[in-house]
């Protein structure tokens, strides 16, 4: 019985986690095509089954969406999105509750030194 319970548990995570990734696709559709208040529904059905489910949304959806009022966030509509080179950080604010989102982006800077300074290629002068 405990086996079985394990692996209905995991089936209703694939699901589940299937559904997220339709339902972000559906809001990337409605979003794009216009429909904000459709997109941002989608945003909240799919948070609502990844907290039922426990199921961390990952990094490549969790940009998309704010977590204050559940908003799609589409640059230009819906958010306002800065680049701070001071602190190295992308700033995307939420234009319907004005909550702010930092992400680094340290990893990207570093890379392109590395290639600059490569030992094949060279610094550059």
């Amino acid at each position: 019985m405990k086996n079985t319970r394990r692996k209905n548990k995991a089936e209703g995570e694939n699901i589940a986690s299937e559904r997220i990734k339709i339902l972000f696709s559906l809001a990337d559709r409605a979003a794009l095509s216009g429909d904000l208040q459709v997109a941002s529904r989608y945003v909240e059905r799919a948070r609502d089954i990844a907290m039922k489910f426990n199921i961390r949304l990952g990094r490549e959806y969790g940009g998309r969406f704010c977590r204050g009022c559940s908003t799609y966030l589409l640059p230009g509509k819906t958010s306002i999105v800065r680049i701070n080179s001071a602190e190295k950080r992308v700033e995307t604010k939420c234009l319907s509750c004005g909550e702010k989102k930092y992400r680094p982006y340290v990893k990207e800077v570093r890379e392109r030194r590395r290639k600059r300074n490569s030992p094949v290629t060279g610094p550059k002068p």
